[in-house]
């Protein structure tokens, strides 16, 4: 495992290939095949938490058709990251 993915992989729990895997904190990479995702919270509460506080939730998940490409500015070293689609 290159030394990239095991930083990434900090601050997960349960990761499984298969699995969405939750995030405590911001990783520095995104694993292959893997997507990086929050839920639909505030702007303020972004900025003022970190995951898993105030009701804001990350995770690494494969792509799946209801995550949508998120401009908001968090995860900004990040090339991309999505947001779960309104329902």
């Amino acid at each position: 495992m290159s030394s990239a993915v095991a930083t990434a992989l900090r601050g997960l729990q349960n990761f499984e290939s298969d699995e969405i895997a939750y995030v405590f904190r911001i990783p520095a990479v995104v694993p292959r095949g893997k997507v990086l995702v929050h839920n639909r919270v505030s702007w303020w509460e972004r900025q003022r938490t970190r995951p898993y506080r105030s009701g804001f939730r990350a995770w690494l998940d494969e792509p799946r058709p209801y995550h949508e490409e998120c401009h908001c500015g968090w995860a900004r070293h990040l090339n991309k990251h999505y947001v779960e689609k309104h329902a």
